[in-house]
């Protein structure tokens, strides 16, 4: 039977939670008070996909590839796909190499809202961290590195990085693939340093900027709500930060790529949906006691953090604000922005 310890040396930045994921770290335990698994992965990758996105999806993976740590495992759930796009995206695994595949697990779900997925995909993760990638975004070569590096000084805790967002376009091609391009350059949209107060009323954080101990949900529960059909990211987030804390690398790591001319949540939902969401959520929020700093005290007390949330948009925000806003239009509307940037300044 495992045995607590008495007292944990605190040290003021770290809650309690996060002291007592790292207890478990440095003592060999899992919450059953089992050995850990000697040859797990320091993260375990949840992916998630309906198999319709396969050139996002190898690029995600090729991503992965080039990480400068392998410490890594890859879960990928195939979510209520068709029997072609299942069959295809398990022919494209089967094209990985033979570094990937070695690190690649893949599972078929046929039920469940589109937080499912990456619930199953939980289950089956041995990493001491966990961070989800979409199948249409890419991370850079650091990315696994940083939360490593991270991990190392401040186990238990969350390790956030930074992130960039960019435009890009799809285009069909009768000869192959279709053709992924890039329509703008890369914008610093989720390079400010974390905010609580400002993420009480909207993310300003994608979810694949965190890496997360596996033991919030191993040992606390922490799961995504499936009854969630949006933002069911910044829910496990916030729920999973406000446990354990979060510690900022200012790292950039990760590109979020806003899809201009092809199918995303943003277009599938309308924005009356994400607003219902968000105040679920927001109310959800509400009931969860948590451990704040002095100064992060203040700014909820006063009022000001979320006065800012609402009011004062990062770039990032105005651009998904656009982006869901538009729909299908979003592409000529961008081109005549910079047209007209183009004649008037």
């Amino acid at each position: 039977m495992m045995e607590t310890p008495a007292t944990i040396p605190f040290t003021g930045a770290e809650s309690a939670p996060a002291l007592y994921i790292r207890w478990l770290s440095e003592h060999s335990q899992t919450h059953r008070g089992q050995p850990e698994d000697p040859d797990a992965p320091f993260l375990s990758v949840l992916m998630r996909t309906q198999g319709k996105r396969k050139e996002t999806l190898m690029e995600a993976l090729l991503s992965l590839e080039a990480q400068s740590d392998s410490d890594f495992e890859v879960i990928l759930v195939i979510h209520r796909p068709t029997e072609s796009d299942k069959e295809e995206t398990k022919r494209l695994l089967g094209q990985l190499s033979p570094f990937m595949r070695a690190r690649v697990r893949h599972f078929v779900l046929e039920t469940g809202t589109r937080s499912a997925p990456l619930n199953l995909a939980l289950s089956h993760a041995r990493g001491r961290y966990i961070a989800m990638l979409d199948d249409d975004d890419v991370v850079f070569e650091n990315w696994i590195e940083a939360f490593h590096e991270a991990a190392r000084e401040k186990d238990g805790m969350a390790i956030r990085c930074y992130g960039m967002t960019q435009f890009w376009t799809v285009h069909e091609n009768k000869k192959g693939p279709k053709v992924l391009q890039s329509s703008a350059a890369p914008q610093p949209a989720y390079c400010q340093p974390f905010d609580l107060g400002k993420h009480f009323s909207d993310n300003y954080t994608p979810i694949s900027c965190v890496a997360l101990p596996r033991a919030c949900y191993s040992v606390f529960g922490i799961e995504f709500d499936e009854t969630l059909t949006t933002a069911e990211d910044w829910d496990f987030l916030m729920r999973s930060m406000l446990l354990c804390g979060v510690h900022d690398t200012k790292k950039i790591t990760f590109l979020y790529r806003l899809w201009q001319n092809t199918e995303t949540s943003h277009t599938l939902h309308r924005e009356s949906e994400w607003l219902r969401n968000r105040k679920y959520i927001m109310d959800k929020l509400d009931t969860i006691p948590y451990v704040t700093t002095n100064a992060e005290r203040r700014a909820l007390e006063s009022g000001e953090a979320k006065e800012d949330a609402v009011l004062k948009l990062t770039f990032g925000q105005k651009l998904q604000r656009i982006y869901r806003t538009y729909g299908p239009w979003r592409f000529p509307f961008i081109v005549l922005r910079k047209a007209l940037h183009r004649l008037f300044g």
